[in-house]
């Protein structure tokens, strides 16, 4: 999960550059992002190049950092894991959950499919029961 996790550092930069920073203090992580990061176009989240916006972001957003993101902000796993943690999430009044496609310009194809086809299937009721 670590090698997945690291490509969310854009998204996890953003946020704290956003005004989110204090929420990602509430998770322990702290971050300290400028406002302006320069080799990014047109910025974090919609970088044209997604891997040098990961490299850029290695100066605020370490690997560990990235990995705590995922954890505490992310799903990820089977998708029987992530229909138990949207499970529990549910159980504990979560109502809404954001989707949000990693990299900015290809279409979220897999994402979309993956979660159709599998997740939201592991989230019906048993019905022979």
């Amino acid at each position: 999960m670590a090698a997945e996790a690291r490509l969310l550092k854009p998204i996890c930069a953003s946020i704290a550059q956003n005004g989110g920073a204090p929420f990602l203090a509430l998770a322990g992580i702290e971050l300290d992002v400028p406002a302006r990061v320069e080799g990014v176009y047109p910025d974090l989240v919609h970088a044209e190049d997604w891997d040098a916006a990961v490299e850029i972001c290695s100066a605020w957003v370490s690997d560990e950092v990235a990995l705590r993101f995922a954890q505490e902000f992310c799903l990820s796993g089977t998708a029987e894991e992530i229909a138990g943690r949207l499970t529990a999430l549910h159980a504990d009044g979560v109502t809404d959950v954001f989707l949000q496609h990693v990299g900015s310009y290809d279409p979220p194809t897999e994402l979309i499919e993956s979660v159709g086809s599998a997740v939201l299937p592991a989230l019906r009721p048993d019905v022979s029961r």
